[in-house]
C-alpha cells in the first residue's frame, strides 16, 4: 500500500512539474549563451511584457499647465520639462523660488534645480500631513512670500528651504499658489515622454532570467518555481526509495530461489 502511494505521488509530481522543468531547462541553456546570443543587447518591446514590468501605462499621459514648465504624469511617474522625476502621487502645485522649483504632489514634495534635475524628494513619512489639498502663499510687500500647505491634518508653514514644516494657525491674508490643472494633449510631446518612460524596452536577458526564476510573474511565479524545485527533490527522494525497495525485493526473491534450488 505504501509503495503504491509512493509511486502515485512520484507519477503525479513528475507530470505536474514537467512543463516547468522544460521551461527551467530551456531558459537555463539560453542564459548560459548570453554573450553568443546577444541577449543583453536585444530588447523586448512587447506590450504584455512591458505591462508586467510596469512600463506600459494603461492611461494616456496627463499634461499640466504651468508657467514656462511642462509637467506630465504617466502611470504614477512624474515628469518635469521632459525629465523623469519620481514614482509618486498626482501633482497638486508648482512653485518656483530663486534657487529651485518646488513640485508638490498629494503626499510628497520634490525639489528640482533650475536645470531640471531632481535635488531631493521629501517622502510622506517626513511630512506632517497625509494628503495635500492646496497651497497658499502669504501676501507681503516687505518680505519674501511664505507658503502655507493646506491638508486635512491642519495647515503647515514651510521654511524657505523646504526643510521644516511648522504648524500654522494664524489668520493671515493669502492667495492661492499655482495650482496644477490638466491641459490639452500634445501628441508629439507625449510620444517623446513615452520613449523616455519605456526607453528601449526590457533586455531579453532580464526577461529570460526573471522567467527562469519566476520573478516575471511576481510572487505567484516565484512560488511555482519554488514548488517545482521542491518537486524535483521529492521526485529524487521517492525514486531512490522506490528503487531501494525494488532492489531489496529482487534480492529477497533471488535468495529465496537459491534456497529452493539447494
Amino acid at each position: 500500500m505504501r509503495r503504491k502511494l509512493l509511486l502515485r505521488i512520484h507519477r503525479w509530481l513528475g507530470l505536474s512539474a514537467t512543463a516547468f522543468l522544460i521551461l527551467l531547462s530551456i531558459t537555463g541553456i539560453l542564459l548560459n549563451y548570453t554573450e553568443f546570443l546577444k541577449l543583453d543587447s536585444t530588447y523586448v518591446r512587447n506590450g504584455f511584457i512591458l505591462k508586467l514590468y510596469g512600463m506600459s501605462p494603461s492611461n494616456e499621459a496627463t499634461l499640466y499647465e504651468s508657467k514656462a514648465s511642462k509637467i506630465a504624469y504617466i502611470e504614477e511617474s512624474l515628469f518635469f520639462n521632459g525629465k523623469f522625476i519620481a514614482k509618486t502621487s498626482q501633482p497638486v502645485a508648482h512653485l518656483k523660488s530663486e534657487n529651485f522649483h518646488i513640485l508638490l504632489t498629494e503626499n510628497e514634495i520634490h525639489l528640482i534645480s533650475l536645470e531640471n534635475e531632481l535635488i531631493e524628494s521629501i517622502k510622506q513619512k517626513s511630512l506632517p500631513y497625509d494628503q495635500l489639498t492646496a497651497v497658499l502663499t502669504t501676501l507681503s510687500e516687505t518680505a519674501s512670500p511664505s507658503y502655507i500647505l493646506i491638508s486635512e491634518n491642519g495647515n503647515f508653514k514651510a521654511d524657505p528651504y523646504w526643510i521644516t514644516f511648522d504648524s500654522y494657525e494664524e489668520s493671515i491674508q493669502t492667495e492661492a499658489a499655482e495650482r496644477l490643472y490638466p491641459t490639452k494633449s500634445d501628441p508629439a510631446y507625449v510620444q517623446s515622454l513615452m520613449q523616455s518612460f519605456q526607453g528601449n524596452g526590457i533586455p531579453l536577458y532580464r526577461v529570460l532570467l526573471d522567467l527562469h526564476s519566476g520573478k516575471l510573474f511576481s510572487v505567484a511565479g516565484q512560488t511555482i518555481m519554488n514548488l517545482t524545485a521542491l518537486s524535483i527533490l521529492v521526485l529524487i527522494t521517492s525514486g531512490l526509495m522506490s528503487w531501494k525497495k525494488r532492489k531489496r525485493r529482487i534480492c529477497e526473491n533471488f535468495d529465496r530461489c537459491k534456497e529452493n534450488a539447494s
